[in-house]
């Protein structure tokens, strides 16, 4: 490594450690404790390390909830609390049927099929990306999943059609792709959701079922991620000749032959199809059986294996990135104990007067908020560490926390810039997007996502009476 390398890295960590310092030199008082000071100070440190990447994910990962623990700011049981709940094993089942899904093809059978009931053509490939990335959403519960898929599908159309990679069609492709992968939003649909309705299910009377928050989320993410896709085929030029008319058989030919390559519905794919049939069935009667989606999937996961049925193999569970797991349920460990020592009553009782407005006004403030604490933390650190806080704060200003936790979770997902979130990179890093047109279509989608959060969502969450009018 160069002595820059080194001199770059050791600067970071002096960074990281300035503001927990100047937290910790701050003198206790009756409202900011010992306790709530220890809190702010290890967390802001471990966030920092996670933003910066200093560590690989996982150390990091384990050391929060260690610190909490050996510094008494929490019990045992507060601090590890998440791995008793569904939000583990929902990640874990999920990368195992993730896995499973893409081995056997049955994922990119139905995005290709998607594309060909489209038409085939530049908007068939986005209209078909949008199409399957609606059932995709509710047959892949991970985010990062789905995320793979359509890049990789995206890269390999742009590739097999000899589309330039500093060309808008190109970048148009690659973003409907992974728009289309995590626009339409379940309850399922990924790792913010679960953390953030998690935390939520600790206050009384905001239980969320699958099914409700698809009423309330699920329908309006749908109808905003078609109003996306389609503003992008008027600010996107079309400036690759395999799109032009005439030569529009030439990208259905593609596809056809991508789907001949798969084969007949093999044997495999049937079962997992009945499999995954019965996980939405179990979904949308979770009122009935009050079982929690987590299980579900877990039961789903392990029915790909038992005997008779046989589809899953050991080289699915290896595939699982497990570090991810420990970094999920580490950051669930935020929310938890900042509940115990009292930070998230501390951070509320400083928020809650900017959310005394009417409901557009609180609304928006919200939104900014998760935009802007996104340029600094990753999307799951920010909803594990900034749920509680503001569902606290909600209740003391006397709003429903459910449209503004929606909203802060709008927000979050908003970026300009590739660093801000790990698949967006993912993404970035196959070189078919130019930064300009990045920019061009994150920027369009932040825009229109406040404009669609107040004019549409808004009155319909009124409508719903989750806002009073």
């Amino acid at each position: 490594m160069s002595t820059k390398f080194y001199q770059n890295r050791w600067f970071k960590w002096v960074a990281s450690l300035i503001i927990p310092l100047i937290l910790f030199f701050i003198p206790e008082t009756e409202e900011f404790t010992r306790d709530i000071k220890l809190f702010f100070c290890i967390t802001i440190f471990v966030m920092e390390i996670w933003a910066m990447g200093l560590l690989p994910i996982l150390i990091p990962s384990l050391f929060l909830p260690i610190a909490y623990f050996i510094t008494g700011l929490a019990p045992s049981g507060k601090v590890f609390a998440t791995w008793g709940t569904q939000l583990p094993w929902l990640f874990l089942s999920a990368m195992i049927l993730s896995s499973i899904l893409e081995r056997i093809g049955l994922m990119k059978r139905i995005a290709c099929w998607s594309i060909l009931k489209a038409g085939g053509g530049y908007k068939g490939i986005i209209y078909g990306f949008f199409g399957s990335g609606i059932l995709m959403g509710l047959l892949v519960p991970s985010g990062a999943g789905k995320v793979a898929l359509y890049a990789t599908l995206a890269y390999g159309i742009c590739k097999e059609l000899k589309i330039s990679p500093k060309s808008d069609v190109s970048s148009m492709i690659m973003l409907g792709g992974y728009f289309s992968a995590i626009g339409p939003l379940y309850l399922t649909g990924g790792g913010n959701n679960i953390i953030a309705f998690e935390t939520a299910a600790k206050y009384g009377g905001m239980k969320v079922t699958w099914l409700s928050y698809f009423i309330q989320m699920g329908i309006p993410s749908i109808i905003f991620t078609f109003l996306l896709i389609t503003a992008m085929l008027f600010i996107f030029k079309k400036d690759e000749p395999i799109f032009e008319e005439k030569n529009k058989h030439k990208t259905k030919e593609y596809f056809v032959n991508e789907y001949k390559k798969l084969g007949k519905f093999s044997t495999e794919e049937k079962k997992v199809s009945f499999i995954l049939f019965l996980i939405v069935i179990g979904l949308l009667t979770g009122n009935i059986h009050n079982i929690a989606p987590g299980w579900i999937f877990v039961m789903g996961c392990c029915a790909c294996y038992f005997p008779g049925i046989d589809v899953g193999q050991e080289m699915d569970i290896k595939n699982v990135k497990f570090h991810m797991i420990v970094f999920m349920a580490s950051a669930m460990a935020i929310g938890n104990v900042s509940i115990a020592t009292g930070a998230g009553n501390f951070a509320a009782n400083h928020l809650y007067g900017l959310l005394s407005g009417g409901a557009f006004s609180v609304t928006g403030f919200v939104w900014l908020f998760g935009v802007l604490v996104n340029f600094i933390l990753t999307p799951l650190a920010a909803v594990a560490g900034l749920t509680s806080p503001l569902l606290e704060a909600g209740v003391k200003a006397g709003q429903n926390p459910l449209p503004l936790l929606y909203s802060f979770l709008q927000g979050i997902e908003q970026i300009l810039l590739p660093y801000e979130n790990a698949t967006v990179l993912f993404l970035f890093g196959y070189g078919l997007i130019t930064m300009k047109n990045f920019f061009k279509g994150f920027g369009l989608r932040m825009v229109l996502n406040i404009i669609f959060i107040l004019a549409i969502c808004v009155p319909y969450w009124m409508a719903l009476g989750l806002y009073e009018f």
